[in-house]
């Protein structure tokens, strides 16, 4: 009887163990929520492009590369998430344009070039609304 107990415990243990560590591979696999990037990418001064506006003014073109390499992680996982509304096709192009103005911030910095860096950043910094009239949800 206590070899059965034990058994039991034991699986009941295993099975907490496990189910946060499928969670956590649907959440790997499903990838960011589109809330949680625009958070990390636009939300505020502490945000990528926050960072990445601080740093070009400051002419940190080391945080500036870092802030832009952060902006086009985000953005490649912006294009993998299904839009709540609007064609796909029209979100796969706007995010594809964003990840290329982001890229176009990072080489910028990398190569110190001040002019090409503010130029990408005022692009990014315009592109809010032409995706979110057509892709962001309603707000009920």
């Amino acid at each position: 009887m206590k070899r059965l107990f034990g058994l039991a415990a034991m699986l009941v243990l295993g099975g907490a163990l496990v189910v946060p560590s499928v969670g956590a591979i649907e959440e790997k696999e499903k990838g960011p929520s589109i809330s949680d990037i625009m958070t990390k990418a636009h939300a505020g001064a502490t945000s990528q492009l926050g960072k990445a506006r601080a740093a070009a003014k400051d002419k940190d073109f080391e945080a500036l590369s870092a802030a832009a390499g952060e902006l086009v992680k985000l953005g490649t996982d912006l294009g993998k998430a299904k839009p709540p509304r609007g064609e796909a096709a029209n979100w796969k192009k706007l995010t594809g344009t964003y990840v290329k103005n982001a890229t176009a911030l990072k080489k910028a910095a990398d190569n110190k070039k001040e002019g090409a860096a503010k130029k990408a950043l005022g692009a990014l910094g315009t592109s809010c609304k032409g995706c979110h009239s057509q892709h962001k949800a309603k707000a009920s």
